[in-house]
């Protein structure tokens, strides 16, 4: 299998920095092709925050952000499919996998969990954004699932879920926030950045985009 055998990849660089990520971008675009193994592109870079760092978070005036439960679970459904139309390689699973999913497994996932927690964000009763949360498989919490409507982008909405996350990983005493990105996706790395996460030196296949 790819993952089995790319295993997870180490990069030069330890924080953020943009002259030296998109170096190190070109450098694993340059190693891949001459070792015959998939691009660059098709990896996620991994980003974390220390929950120490975090201060106390407003709440929005002008959304309503809320966890999801069973009965949440066609509004979970209906933006986890656009996300995964808008941004088909973002994710760490196609669209034509999610769209098979059927109504029970949707309500399990809209129930929260030990291992994934869902928020959907409204705006005057309109969907605009979804951010999931959960311990993966290597203990770490992660947050995934970001997406906003393409309306809403700009508003502040992004912020907001980014936050929520923020506050339910501190009220749970988890110690650390990761999360992966694309380095392709050059606003998704600069917008975590400017949320307080750091470059951590690893690399990870992106299942969605073989």
């Amino acid at each position: 299998m790819r993952t089995a055998a790319l295993g997870r990849i180490r990069s030069f660089v330890t924080m953020l920095d943009f002259s030296t990520l998109a170096t190190c971008y070109d450098v694993l675009k340059g190693r891949y092709s001459e070792k015959g193994l998939p691009s660059s592109q098709n990896l996620n870079q991994t980003y974390f925050l220390n929950t120490t760092e975090i201060a106390q978070q407003g709440s929005s005036e002008f959304m309503n952000i809320r966890m999801t439960q069973a009965p949440d679970w066609a509004l979970l459904k209906q933006a986890r499919l656009a996300a995964l139309l808008d941004s088909p390689t973002a994710f760490a699973v196609k669209y034509g996998t999610a769209l098979g999913y059927d109504d029970k497994t949707w309500q399990e996932r809209a129930t929260p969990s030990l291992g994934l927690t869902f928020w959907l964000a409204f705006e005057d009763a309109k969907l605009i954004g979804m951010i999931g949360a959960g311990v993966n498989q290597n203990q770490r919490f992660n947050l995934i699932g970001m997406w906003v409507d393409l309306a809403a982008r700009g508003s502040g909405v992004a912020k907001e879920l980014v936050n929520t996350v923020k506050t339910h990983a501190a009220q749970n005493l988890y110690d650390a926030i990761y999360l992966d990105v694309s380095p392709s996706n050059n606003r998704a790395v600069k917008f975590y950045y400017n949320q307080g996460f750091a470059f951590v030196d690893e690399w990870e296949p992106l299942a969605s985009h073989p």
